[in-house]
């Protein structure tokens, strides 16, 4: 049996922006091998989704995009062949996508979801598919496992999502996964399952994944193949030593310094001086939902949560996925109910508040969310999104291009929408967002999660400046007990 599984020769992806094509990829050539393990970085924006989208030409139905070059796979061409493509894609290969929040039917049970994707490629009885599917909820360690099959999207975690987004890519049995940081929503215990488990997979069928990653110790550990992209195009690969030896992209001699250089922004963070008024005051929290399978009922997400956070600090929320941790974030920013106990802004009780009183506050206390696609509003330009902003701050001057650039964004992105930017850009963009707002408190919720090493360290750095510069308050959530070390050592464990 031929080992090349997917072999990509010359390919050129160009997008249509007016009534020019703007190059996406270019001169792009690989293979994987059957049973390859082959891990795909590069900074933000530099093309990766798009190089796997492109395998399985995921945008084929936008007139916008044009493809050109060679994609093979078994030794069929998938550009030429469209019939065999669709007859491929999702069976023979298949995806798992960066950002699970988006990617489920939010009027369809998760249970229903799968059994859709079962039933699209095979024939087998509702029954022999749900007891398979069950089974492989079970493998994922998704908890209550009958409970997730009857439960819609917007009931579960992101984390949660994410496991059943790898079971809706392997339960098929494809010969290739291909991942888009796979891993990005899940806790060190549940990236460690799911990488067990693929090790498995692999084993037991000769599975082959391309799988992009920001996570460079996971990769470095995982993978015997590397793929470095820059600017749109594949500029070192091989092994790691290979890669270690003869690779010559700046970003490629970075990944082999990032450990030494987060040692070092970890001292930086340590020697931030803080005042001595409090910012925000959590007193006695607590939060529960109404059961959705018996309304008399209530699950608990988390009960008397008590913290101060003082003006120049930073705390860290930590916890497997599922805890509760992105809930505490909008029962801070007052974005949901507590069942119990006070919040408090600036020595100011806004635990009873109505929307309108709020309303003059909020400035003062923002949030830059997880899931940064569904935070934006994707039928506005970034300069429509950042002078919003400068309209709302009434008598303060925003320069919206030194916040972009604070960010690492130039004015190239100002009359894109979100949908053409990367999801490292768009994290970006809603870091600058809140930082126009000029406030005193900002609650990060998983911001890293979506970046590259280098990116994830300028990100870093740039909260760093601007704590020193303006003493902002910040609660730094993450399941990324490295990053938590770099930024704090108080940390709340949900």
């Amino acid at each position: 049996m031929d080992a090349e599984l997917l072999v990509v020769n010359n390919l050129k992806v160009d997008i249509k922006t007016g009534n020019q094509y703007i190059g996406i990829l270019e001169n792009v050539n690989f293979k994987v091998l059957r049973g390859q393990k082959v891990a795909v970085l590069g900074p933000s924006g530099t093309g990766k989704t798009t190089l796997l989208e492109s395998i399985g030409q995921l945008k084929s139905w936008d007139s916008h995009y044009r493809y050109a070059g060679e994609i093979r796979f078994s030794g069929h061409s998938l550009l030429e062949n469209k019939k065999l493509l669709h007859q491929y894609r999702g069976n023979k290969f298949s995806y798992i996508f960066q950002e699970p929040m988006s990617c489920f039917n939010p009027l369809l049970t998760c249970g229903k979801q799968v059994d859709e994707s079962i039933s699209a490629h095979r024939n087998a009885e509702p029954a022999l598919r749900k007891k398979m599917i069950l089974e492989w909820f079970e493998k994922f360690k998704l908890g209550d496992v009958s409970r997730v099959f009857d439960a819609y999207p917007h009931q579960l975690s992101g984390g949660q999502l994410q496991r059943i987004m790898f079971v809706l890519a392997l339960i098929n049995g494809p010969e290739l996964l291909i991942a888009d940081e796979p891993y990005s929503s899940l806790d060190e215990e549940n990236q460690l399952l799911f990488l067990k488990t693929l090790e498995e997979e692999q084993k037991e069928r000769n599975l082959s994944v391309i799988m992009v990653s920001h996570d460079w110790l996971i990769s470095k550990n995982w993978a015997d193949y590397f793929i470095i992209m820059n600017h749109g195009t594949i500029v070192d690969q091989g092994d790691l030593q290979t890669l270690e030896k003869t690779g010559s992209d700046p970003f490629t001699t970075s990944l082999f310094e990032f450990e030494q250089v987060r040692e070092k922004l970890a001292h930086d963070f340590s020697v931030v001086k803080h005042a001595g008024e409090p910012v925000l005051q959590v007193e006695k929290v607590s939060k529960s939902y109404p059961s959705y399978q018996t309304s008399n009922e209530k699950t608990d997400i988390f009960e008397n949560i008590n913290f101060e956070l003082f003006q120049g600090e930073t705390i860290g929320v930590s916890g497997p996925s599922g805890s509760g941790k992105s809930t505490l974030a909008r029962c801070i920013l007052k974005l949901e109910k507590t069942d119990a106990g006070k919040i408090f802004w600036m020595e100011k009780d806004v635990t009873h508040l109505d929307f309108e009183t709020l309303i003059p506050l909020r400035p003062s206390v923002q949030i830059v969310f997880q899931d940064n696609n569904l935070s934006l509003p994707p039928h506005k330009t970034i300069y429509d999104i950042l002078y919003e902003v400068s309209r709302i701050q009434k008598g303060k001057k925003v320069d919206v291009m030194e916040i972009l650039g604070e960010v690492g964004l130039d004015d190239t992105v100002l009359m894109k929408y979100p949908s053409q930017l990367s999801g490292g850009q768009r994290q970006r963009l809603c870091i600058a967002r809140a930082l126009a707002m000029f406030p005193k408190v900002i609650v990060f919720d998983e911001i890293l999660s979506m970046l590259d090493p280098v990116s994830q360290v300028q990100i870093v750095n740039l909260l760093l400046n601007v704590q020193k510069k303006l003493g902002i308050s910040y609660v730094f959530i993450t399941h990324d007990k490295k990053w938590l070390e770099v930024f704090t050592r108080r940390v709340i464990d949900l």
